[in-house]
């Protein structure tokens, strides 16, 4: 039975079969709640303001000579999605990018209290995580905490939820399809390829 896995692997290498990745065994979202990733926002809900509690949008861009650094300039053109919701709970705003009417990205802040309840969601959700990754959080005033990131990895979408966003009272969320990662990649690489062209 062994001899036979090994020559039908063989085979599917040979002939350039796509195998299944044991490290991406787990069914990658198609969407977040009530938002899908195959569809544009606008599409899926109404422009803010709406009466109510009631899941809506707005779209902010962020002017090319501001002064924001290249990163921000990345997540100009994003839209901030109100109301969502997920299970019982209402989320505030979820950050969202898109291009051609599909989801590249988004990120929610999240009490740092949910932490626990949301990481035991997602893996009863996803299964076992890829990564548990520790480090220390620190303040600008260099107070020192421990941090956790979780990792969820497909091949087409990440995600990660760290215990410590931005401040020590937050939780970071966050969905990244591969559009999304490449295009980070590619603003990374032009945003250094200029600084060592300006040394």
């Amino acid at each position: 039975m062994k001899a036979l896995a090994v020559k039908i692997l063989m085979m599917a290498m040979t002939l350039g079969v796509p195998l299944p990745v044991s490290s991406y065994g787990w069914d990658e979202p198609t969407g977040f709640g009530p938002l899908k990733f195959n569809d544009g926002v606008q599409k899926q809900f109404e422009e803010c303001p709406t009466t109510g509690l009631k899941t809506c949008w707005e779209y902010h861009r962020i002017g090319l000579n501001d002064g924001r650094d290249w990163y921000e300039q990345l997540r100009s053109g994003m839209y901030t999605i109100k109301y969502l919701k997920i299970g019982d709970s209402f989320l505030p705003n979820i950050t969202v990018s898109q291009t051609e009417d599909k989801i590249e990205m988004l990120n929610v802040t999240l009490p740092n209290s949910v932490f626990g309840r949301w990481v035991s969601i997602l893996t009863e959700r996803y299964g076992k995580p890829t990564s548990i990754e520790k480090s220390t959080w620190m303040s600008k005033g260099g107070v020192r905490v421990d941090n956790s990131t979780v990792k969820w990895i497909g091949n087409e979408i990440h995600i990660t939820i760290t215990e410590h966003g931005s401040k020590i009272d937050e939780t970071d969320l966050s969905y990244s399809t591969k559009a999304w990662r490449n295009k980070l990649a590619d603003k990374r690489k032009e945003h250094f390829n200029k600084a060592v062209k300006d040394l």
